[in-house]
């Protein structure tokens, strides 16, 4: 799966979600969809999306929290990926 590809699933999923938590708890969380639909449009008009994250996993799924511990290895993925995204963008590629 490329980027482009991870992109649109990722706000596809965050759609498909917001629209399941305005159902079955609150209506704002339309704003969610909302604002995965101006990402997308601004996106397509301008080729740079920034919810292209480049995410690593963390021990037991644990977050943003003290407890939050990811493997060196991973991390060093994350840091390859971003240093070859960057090197792209240097070179005038979109990626």
């Amino acid at each position: 799966m490329n980027i482009d590809r991870a992109v649109l699933a990722f706000a596809g999923v965050m759609i498909l979600l917001s629209l399941a938590l305005a159902y079955l708890h609150s209506p704002y969380w339309l704003l969610l969809t909302a604002f995965a639909g101006l990402n997308m449009l601004q996106a397509s008009v301008t080729g740079f999306c920034p919810a292209a994250m480049i995410f690593t996993p963390s021990v037991k799924g644990i977050s943003h929290n003290p407890a939050e511990y990811t493997d060196p290895a991973d991390l060093v993925m994350g840091a390859d990926i971003l240093l070859q995204v960057m090197l792209s963008l240097s070179q005038g590629d979109v990626v």
